[in-house]
């Protein structure tokens, strides 16, 4: 009888230190990094316990789990610093080496902040998706491999990196590309830029001659410098959707990349003699007030150099457009 009652208590002291155990895996404690005013987590915590200002050298996805990653369902902020851990019942997700990928491996969902040195996207990888790549603290380099898309500001506030890859890119979403530390990027192949795409200091390198290039524009104020160009041509048609049929058309020539005096106050008259509610900065940025009426500004450019004394051109751009309903300021 003794001997039965020993080893229920022995069974049951078993399972009660697995359940221990499993719970320090999902519930991890805090590590409070001293001197920096946020806490770490060294130990591998469940997405759904995370907490703010707090950052998880790993986080575990259960197979249950298939909501937002940069917030979890109590719209904490994930900070990821060294691995996913993901299950494998998990319909959604899935882990390779630490970076958080969709269960078919078509889309890179989270980087974590402290891979060292360089990446390299895995082949089959077709987006980088919005927050993916944030605030990593050691990378300098990323091989974009085959993927095509760069999602709403997909790679940010990263300042150390110096080399981007992205030889099969096709479209780069608003803000893709910001607060890099980033020179130049080279582009062989045609890329659809939305407004405000890549950091507007980047120097945007094009694989073809002078003459065959095509400008990528920035806002509609601004645009992407051309190794060689001399100035740059400039269209601007603005119109109120109210009244599409009443539209205004600015022209002008500019030695830098962006507006000048001159071409600012052409716009300032154009857009006051249509009454837009507006201001324009000493940056040349414009903001708009009016919530209830929809104003349209398209801009395009091409750029010039002189050989033998003659101006030659490059292609004009395509148009920039910008909506007010999207922004209040281009």
């Amino acid at each position: 009888m003794k001997n039965k009652k020993s080893a229920k208590l022995l069974a049951t002291i078993n399972v009660l230190a697995m359940i221990i155990c499993t719970l320090s895996i999902i519930i991890a404690p805090f590590t409070e990094v001293k001197g920096k005013g946020v806490k770490r987590v060294k130990e591998l915590t469940n997405i759904e316990n995370i907490k703010d200002d707090t950052l998880y050298d790993q986080i575990y996805i259960d197979k249950d789990y298939v909501y937002d990653i940069r917030t979890n369902l109590n719209q904490v902020t994930v900070n990821c610093t060294k691995s996913f851990v993901v299950s494998q019942d998990n319909p959604k997700y899935k882990a390779i080496d630490g970076v958080l990928y969709s269960k078919d491996g078509k889309k890179l969902y989270y980087l974590p902040s402290e891979k060292t040195n360089s990446f390299v996207v895995p082949n089959g990888v077709e987006s980088i998706e919005s927050d993916a790549i944030y605030n990593c603290s050691t990378l300098t380099s990323l091989d974009l491999s085959e993927v095509k898309y760069i999602g709403y500001k997909a790679i940010t506030y990263w300042k150390k990196l110096k080399n981007l890859k992205m030889d099969n890119v096709k479209k780069v979403d608003r803000h893709g590309i910001e607060n890099t530390g980033l020179k130049k990027i080279v582009i062989k192949q045609k890329v659809k830029l939305e407004i405000h795409a890549i950091q507007s200091n980047v120097s945007i390198k094009h694989k073809k001659s002078f003459t065959q290039i095509k400008p990528y524009v920035y806002s509609c104020y601004k645009w992407y410098k051309i190794k060689a160009a001399k100035g740059y041509e400039v269209k601007v048609i603005i119109k109120d959707m109210s009244c599409p049929k009443d539209k205004r058309t600015v022209k002008g020539t500019v030695k830098s990349n962006e507006f000048d005096n001159k071409i600012e106050r052409k716009m300032t008259r154009q857009l006051k003699e249509l009454q837009y509610n507006f201001t324009i900065n000493k940056f040349g940025k414009i903001y708009f007030f009016s919530e209830y009426e929809e104003y349209i500004i398209k801009t395009k450019v091409r750029a010039f150099k002189y050989k033998k004394n003659k101006k030659i051109y490059t292609n004009w751009s395509d148009y920039m457009t910008y909506d007010t309903v999207d922004s209040e300021w281009c």
